[in-house]
């Protein structure tokens, strides 16, 4: 036998209402529905105000907790409406709103890591030379060594250089494409599992910073591939004859399609979720502007990297060429000029400038792979606080900018070498010219995007210090 704890009335075990005065038998938050304590004045979950039976007869001085009939609301059939009625609806219908933006932004993040998997899976990321066969991530699993080792059994005598330069250029390769396709697969993978986990009510962890990661580390490494194999060559000429000659690598367009269907769901995703806090008040909005100003300034410094980290050129009265290269292609460019020698044997004046351009490519091509993979979780962090999460982007910011600007000194190094090798060579004569604008505004951007990471850590440290207890707790 159940007692009303409202009007005292008997009735049966299983009763979930009263069967005289109709209200609920046990005692729940009339907003999210949690089991409260007997006598509990506020919700535990949501901090709604819940009145109590001894609060419901009349308050200390004198007057109903619902408060006085003539100046309460009535329903259409004249029932008196209890106060705060229309507020419990409001929020209801908040909450409501909230948990169907948070599994609409889920899904979509999710419909975006799915869209970068199959798009890396099927080896598209790749890059074209205008009316040249183009090169995707799987030809550095197969065909890529074969095609060394044919290029070697062309020649009967070459220094050992050659080979060097060849095979530690695809080596690069491998690795940029390796790096695309493995990271954006776990990372897919582990957004998959976490949103089922989450739909299945095992955990509230959202799969967005899964999801983010899987995108970043296809465009990274779609970026990273495409400078393995950058190739730009700008010539015009009218001595004798009028030449204009222009050439480049670029991304594929069905590489291009895939990072803008992918940043598109993310866009959604991420703008879903921005709502979601911005109807429970938590969305601290200059630091979320600074994280994305930070974020667009790092996808900046990588494609310009991408673009070339090796530019060298002359002009004169009648003539230009300019070469803009990635790591990988200005090792295979030395080799060749390596080859050209006919023997083992490189003269003096030579090897030591061939060693300093393999050196100092070798070593910022390690840089750069190491501040890509520094980048995906630099920007999934960034990204991710644009939800509303509380993230801490400086450790990948502090990483990723040593070495980045690692990668941009040694692209300055392998850049005057070069062109001390060009102008030795005779390739572009005594009027050799070594381009270092994209180094520089690699170290500038990322310096900025480093700034701004250290202003959002200390805005949400000023934050998080004048918070009130309840407002720390969101």
């Amino acid at each position: 036998m159940k007692i009303c704890r409202f009007c005292g009335a008997e009735n049966a075990d299983d009763a979930l209402f009263c069967n005289q005065c109709g209200k609920r038998m046990e005692n729940v938050c009339p907003v999210c529905g949690a089991a409260l304590a007997e006598n509990a004045r506020f919700c535990s979950y949501c901090g709604t105000p819940v009145l109590t039976p001894a609060a419901s007869a009349t308050e200390p001085n004198g007057t109903s907790a619902l408060g006085d009939a003539t100046s309460r609301p009535f329903a259409p059939d004249g029932t008196p409406v209890r106060q705060g009625a229309s507020d419990d609806a409001r929020k209801r219908t908040a909450a409501a709103a909230q948990r169907v933006l948070g599994l609409t932004g889920n899904a979509l993040a999710l419909l975006a890591a799915l869209t970068v998997f199959i798009f890396v899976l099927s080896g598209v990321v790749s890059s074209a030379l205008t009316d040249l066969p183009a090169n995707n991530l799987w030809y550095y699993f197969k065909d890529a060594y074969a095609d060394v080792e044919d290029l070697l059994a062309q020649s009967s005598f070459y220094p050992g250089y050659y080979p060097t330069t060849l095979y530690l250029a695809t080596i690069i390769g491998t690795v940029a494409g390796a790096v695309a396709l493995v990271a954006t697969t776990v990372f897919f993978i582990l957004a998959v599992v976490r949103y089922l986990r989450n739909v299945a009510g095992k955990t509230e962890k959202s799969p967005v910073a899964f999801a983010l990661s899987a995108f970043f580390s296809f465009l990274l490494g779609a970026l990273l591939f495409l400078s393995a194999e950058r190739f730009l060559l700008d010539a015009s000429g009218s001595a004798g004859m009028s030449i204009d000659i222009s050439a480049e690598n670029v991304l594929n367009q069905a590489t291009v399609a895939g990072i803008c269907l992918g940043s598109i769901f993310l866009f959604f995703a991420l703008a879903c979720l921005l709502v979601r806090n911005l109807l429970g008040g938590r969305i601290p909005v200059t630091g979320t502007v600074l994280s994305a100003l930070g974020g667009a300034l790092a996808v900046a410094v990588f494609a310009m990297l991408a673009y070339g980290t090796v530019s060298v050129g002359f002009k004169d009265l009648s003539s230009r060429m300019a070469i803009t290269t990635g790591f990988a292609p200005i090792l295979q460019l030395a080799g060749q000029i390596s080859s050209s020698f006919g023997s083992d044997y490189i003269p003096t004046q030579y090897a030591e400038i061939l060693n300093e351009v393999l050196v100092g490519s070798a070593v910022g091509a390690a840089a750069q792979l190491a501040a890509s993979i520094a980048g995906i979780f630099l920007l999934t962090s960034l990204f991710h606080a644009l939800s509303g999460k509380r993230t801490n982007p400086l450790p990948a910011a502090i990483v990723t900018f040593v070495l980045v600007i690692l990668a941009a000194a040694f692209s300055i190094y392998a850049t005057e070498r070069t062109q001390e090798l060009m102008e030795l060579y005779g390739s572009f004569g005594p009027n050799a010219d070594a381009n270092l604008t994209v180094p520089i505004l690699v170290c500038v951007f990322a310096f900025l995007s480093l700034a701004l990471s250290v202003a959002v850590i200390v805005i949400a440290a000023v934050r998080a210090k004048n918070a009130t207890p309840a407002q720390a707790a969101a």
